[in-house]
């Protein structure tokens, strides 16, 4: 029973740095960053490296604000999960 506490913590964690790495990101720093890292793609398959470099470009093309609403979107959904998990 104290595990399922533990996992809804680390639910709201992970949900709330999502939301601040949203909320911290600037159109600069959108540019420099690399979502996923290329040391990915050597452990992976073949369709799985295509897969990391295809999201790779998805992530790095799409405007900053966009990515802003994704990221505290996805921070949001997060908390509301373990928001449903603590009630349930």
């Amino acid at each position: 029973m104290i595990w399922m506490y533990i996992g809804i913590t680390i639910i709201f964690i992970v949900g709330a740095i999502f939301i601040i790495w949203g909320i911290k990101l600037t159109k600069g720093r959108h540019k420099k960053t690399e979502y996923i890292d290329g040391i990915a793609a050597y452990d992976a398959g073949l369709v799985a490296s295509i897969v990391i470099f295809l999201l790779s470009l998805i992530l790095k093309f799409i405007p900053y604000w966009l990515m802003k609403v994704i990221l505290i979107l996805f921070g949001t959904s997060l908390i509301i999960f373990g928001v449903f998990l603590l009630i349930s």
